[in-house]
């Protein structure tokens, strides 16, 4: 009699073991598909907030661009260019790399195309640009001058461009502090005023 009972207690456990586990089954599904929807809205929001940031990022990388092209065409042609249209012309046809004259190859002509969206805002007055900027050799010296801004960087801040190629975010006060680069010309009266003073008069 008592090893009836034992035999059939034994049999009665596993369906109820089964029991248990068929009615934890639903709540871990649920659970995985709760955690996976907060993992998705985490991913939505983040999204959302980083896109102002790379919206600016991606101008910077427009003005560097610029600043590259700039550069370029002073290395190639000894002078900076005087217009967006002759820079482009250089961009879009640049001269071939000069003939090897000793051991060491010269530097061929770099490859930077112009991001259209920033032409559109150099064209439309959105951009301004210093053509014709008196660049040396020296890139420490270029970086304490501007080369190309926001149109509304005295009023609101915004993006510049240094002379020496490098963006920057500079506040409204900032922006007034830091000089425009020097034209060519200006450079250029500036010479012939100091080696042709203006005569004085004859004291009597």
């Amino acid at each position: 009699m008592d090893s009836t009972e034992h035999e059939e207690r034994h049999e009665v456990q596993p369906q109820a073991d089964l029991q248990v586990k068929s009615g934890h089954t639903p709540l871990i599904v649920r659970g995985l598909v709760i955690v996976l929807l907060i993992v998705v809205l985490i991913g939505i929001y983040s999204e959302q907030m980083i896109q102002p940031t790379q919206t600016g990022h991606s101008f910077k990388d427009d003005l560097q661009k610029l600043g590259l092209a700039y550069h370029e065409f002073h290395r190639v042609q000894t002078h900076s260019p005087a217009s967006l249209d002759e820079l482009k012309e250089f961009l879009d046809n640049p001269p071939p790399p000069p003939k090897a004259t000793g051991i060491v190859a010269p530097d061929s002509v770099s490859v930077v195309v112009l991001p259209a969206s920033l032409e559109e805002m150099i064209r439309g007055g959105q951009v301004a640009v210093i053509w014709q900027a008196a660049l040396t050799d020296s890139g420490q010296e270029n970086d304490q001058y501007l080369l190309a801004y926001t149109a509304d960087s005295a009023k609101n801040g915004g993006f510049v461009l240094t002379a020496a190629g490098r963006p920057l975010e500079l506040s409204a006060d900032a922006f007034k502090q830091y000089p425009l680069v020097a034209t060519e010309q200006s450079e250029k009266d500036q010479t012939e005023t100091k080696e042709n003073p203006p005569e004085t008069e004859a004291k009597e």
